[in-house]
């Protein structure tokens, strides 16, 4: 009984280690929103905002420009990636490792192998505007609280605040492509066309790759989603205009308390899944409703009352209701990553062939489906339109500030948190259409003869084919699902399907191979059941953020009195390895305004 308890702890250690290697990257990185700061919001008015609630000023106005840049760019790769750099290899490589990706589905060299590093950084500028009003039909209340002009209300006590930023981002994946081995092999006839593909063909990098511009053999169409972009992505939005009207229970020279419902209007830009590392401005389209509590209370006061010590608390609660989007899915089977592999289409039996009615048999079976002659990435195909949703995000700031005449200094800290992203509808994915492919041999031949197979690797992943893989065994299917002999049959002849051989050049010899190819006694096909939904979704997130600002009133002035601040923060996120739904950053802003 030891033993078995020692073997099965090792097996399971086996087991993460393999998990470790996976590509556990998620498609889309949907960060913190740009409007989503409260405590951006809240520094360096706070004295005028009290003075509009008291009714000594009607509103106040400010401008915040702000720079923010990411760090802790491995961070960000991991999320993406699972790892800072992977590396890519043909399936006919020695030296390959299970934790390669291989380089077969991108149209590489069977011998082509190379390390590709991310460093990914963003670098955003926008400028806040914000605006609060208190909504007391009064004229002008004293220090003392008496009416000075007018009648005291039922609108006393009501405010109503709004904010929108106008935002340029940019997001550089900083890739960098090393330890290239370019590979000299080119595709034997039948493993990704019914001819022979030269390495001439084929692209050169796995940047080529990833670039949405290559295609080669039967691939239909190049990537059109989870595009790698070795230039920077820039966009430049109004973020979501943020509004909420609430009431002042409570207030007073040293305190105050209100509360107010929370509304988000989107303006910022929907994710459309084209490029991994895909520019976001906002929260991705969602409508938000909640609520918000605001409050301070003075601690001290000086007797000349120019000093002070106060604590100010904000928190805003909002739910993000359901907006359609594009998001692209792993296949449940395949692991993470299967969206990058390729998938086949399956169609009729008996539609490609040279001449007449030809029929293909495997063990003497006739097969259902065959091979229609075309490849597709597989994220063409599993990238949908779903129903995203987002139960609850929080973002409660907490500060001190220390007023010294016409001097306020804040030093605060601010707590955001998202919860997991749920899926309401999704698109269907075609049914009984497609396979996977893995490394499975596509044609078999014999001299004069080219027919397509039916060979299908429902288990195969980004790093293998299934199995032991095909590339050991000369591309000859005997990893294939419920594998056997493949034969052809038109009128009065029945002939093996096996390998057609080629010389180093690459030209084909007419010289048979000996082994015969394998088909599947039937073909695996893909359904929407096998769609891993959860690899499409942002996980739960939050993050700690530190925050500084300085600033001056003009006090003196009547009619109007203008300030200005400036602010440093340091925002970093929550939760390790692949949970990193967002990314650590610092920012700095100036913020100006003026009450009246």
């Amino acid at each position: 009984m030891k033993q078995q308890y020692i073997c099965l702890i090792f097996l399971l250690l086996i087991a993460q280690g393999f998990c470790a290697y996976a590509f556990r990257g998620k498609p889309l990185l949907l960060p913190r929103s740009h409007s989503v700061n409260a405590a951006r919001e809240l520094v360096g008015w706070q004295e005028v905002l009290n003075d509009v609630m008291l009714g000594y000023r009607r509103s106040a106005f400010t401008i915040t420009p702000a720079y923010n840049r990411s760090f802790s760019p491995c961070d960000i790769a991991t999320y993406l990636f699972c790892q800072p750099k992977l590396i890519f290899s043909g399936s006919r490589v020695t030296t390959r490792s299970v934790k390669d990706v291989l380089a077969d589905y991108f149209g590489l060299p069977t011998d082509f192998k190379s390390t590709i590093q991310f460093e990914p950084r963003v670098n955003t500028f926008l400028v806040d505007f914000n605006f609060y009003a208190a909504l007391s039909c009064c004229e002008q209340v004293g220090k003392n609280g008496n009416v000075l002009c007018g009648v005291a209300d039922w609108t006393r006590g009501f405010f109503f605040r709004m904010h929108a930023p106008l935002v340029h981002t940019c997001w550089d994946l900083n890739v960098c492509e090393r330890d290239v081995t370019p590979g000299k092999l080119h595709y034997p006839a039948g493993y990704m066309s019914s001819e022979l593909i030269m390495r001439n063909q084929l692209p050169k990098t796995v940047k080529d790759a990833l670039s949405g511009k290559t295609k080669f053999g039967d691939l239909q169409e190049s990537l059109k989603y989870g595009k790698i972009s070795c230039k920077k992505l820039k966009k430049t939005r109004l973020s979501e205009v943020q509004g909420a009207f609430g009431y002042n229970v409570l207030a007073r020279e040293r305190y105050h308390l209100g509360f107010a419902a929370r509304v988000s209007v989107p303006t910022g830009n929907i994710p459309t899944m084209e490029f991994l590392f895909e520019p976001v401005v906002g929260n991705g389209g969602h409508w938000e409703f909640g609520g918000m509590i605001t409050g301070h209370y003075t601690c001290w006061q000086s007797k000349d009352e120019q000093r002070s010590l106060s604590v100010y608390v904000d928190a805003n609660v909002t739910h993000l209701f359901e907006k359609k989007q594009k998001r692209s899915f792993d296949f449940k089977k395949n692991g993470c990553g299967s969206r990058y592999m390729l998938i086949q289409e399956l169609g009729k039996p008996g539609i490609r062939g040279d001449t007449g009615d030809v029929r293909v048999l495997v063990d003497g079976d006739q097969i259902e489906r065959q091979y229609t002659g075309k490849l597709f990435p597989a994220i063409n195909k599993t990238t949908l339109e779903a129903g995203i949703s987002i139960a609850v995000q929080a973002d409660i700031v907490c500060k001190l500030s220390y007023v010294h005449n016409t001097w306020a200094a804040d030093i605060g800290y601010n707590f955001w948190i998202r919860s997991k992203e749920k899926i309401k509808y999704l698109e269907a994915f075609p049914e009984n259409c497609f396979a996977i492919k893995g490394d499975s041999q596509l044609y078999g031949f014999d001299v004069s003869q080219i027919v397509a197979l039916n060979a299908t690797q429902q288990c195969a992943t980004l790093n293998a084919g299934q199995g032991d893989g095909s590339a050991s065994q000369n591309f000859s299917n005997t990893n294939a699902d419920t594998s056997g002999i493949a034969a052809f049959s038109f009128p009065g002849t029945l002939v093996p399907s096996v390998l057609l051989q080629t010389d180093v050049a690459g030209n084909n010899t007419g010289i048979i191979v000996l082994e015969q190819v394998s088909g599947s006694h039937q073909s695996v096909l893909l359904s929407n059941r096998d769609i891993n939904l959860c690899s499409a979704l942002a996980p739960r997130v939050h993050s700690h953020k530190l925050f500084a600002n300085g600033s001056y009133q003009w006090i003196n002035c009547e009619r109007a009195i203008p300030y200005v601040g400036i602010g440093v923060e340091v925002e970093c996120v929550g939760h390790g390895g692949k949970n990193r739904g967002a990314f650590s950053q610092w920012g700095v802003w100036l913020k100006g305004g003026i009450a009246y």
